[in-house]
């Protein structure tokens, strides 16, 4: 799409930046939802050392990435059908996250926290 309306030489161009850039940000995404969840969701589960030592960490977030991805691929290894079977999970998620973000803000008006 992006040739036909640029042409041959810019748009094989973006379209190759396009790709890199949207494979980067996936990457990045993985090993940030990784990272949330090890060290303020569930810091029990880190499999070599502790979360706060940042050479532990890094790989505990490699090991939860390669197998975050894993499942990925075999989701999208399986099917479109089982992905669009998933988008109702997504979005309900999404919806529930951005609620809670409301909620906190409400929350916080009424009763501010005490931060030092």
């Amino acid at each position: 799409m992006i040739s036909r309306a640029l042409g041959p030489e810019f748009g094989g161009a973006v379209g190759i930046l396009f790709y890199f850039g949207t494979t980067v940000a996936g990457s990045m995404y993985i090993v940030g939802a990784v990272e949330i969840f090890l060290k303020y969701m569930c810091p029990q589960f880190t499999i070599i050392g502790d979360i706060e030592n940042q050479s532990d960490a890094s790989h505990n977030f490699r090991i939860y990435s390669t197998l975050l991805l894993i499942i990925i691929g075999v989701c999208l290894f399986i099917g479109i059908k089982f992905v669009s079977k998933l988008a109702p999970i997504s979005l309900v998620s999404v919806i529930l996250s951005i609620l809670c973000i409301y909620i906190g803000v409400i929350k916080s008006a009424f009763s501010p926290p005490n931060l030092p």
